[in-house]
């Protein structure tokens, strides 16, 4: 049973601790958000399958960036028990794109997501 949340259910990865969880939702609402510039079929149950589909080629490595340090820190956060700040997630996930942005090899990438960051 999840007890991050009042929701009383089974706390399984596929169907509630990432996509359906209370705890989470602040979070995976943002990520939705932020890659569905980039894939709009985008849901919370793809995300967590990793089934992306980018209008475009060039977008596939920045989804999954995107979508893999933010699952990190909400994972990081339900470990600890403690809430998700938003404002602390947009914060570690725009400092880590500027360190790609800064890349010789990602840094194209990071300085577009970092755009559509801002």
């Amino acid at each position: 049973i999840c007890i991050l949340c009042e929701e009383n259910i089974t706390d399984e990865l596929r169907t509630h601790t990432i996509s359906n969880c209370a705890h989470s939702a602040a979070a995976m609402n943002w990520l939705i958000a932020k890659v569905s510039n980039m894939d709009p079929d985008i849901s919370a149950e793809r995300i967590v399958l990793l089934n992306i589909n980018p209008t475009s080629e060039q977008n596939v490595l920045k989804c999954v960036w995107l979508i893999a340090e933010t699952l990190l820190y909400v994972w990081e956060k339900r470990k600890a028990k403690v809430a998700i700040e938003m404002d602390m997630l947009v914060a570690s996930i725009k400092a880590k794109t500027k360190m790609l942005s800064l890349s010789s090899l990602f840094g194209e990438d990071g300085k577009e997501l970092l755009e559509m960051l801002n």
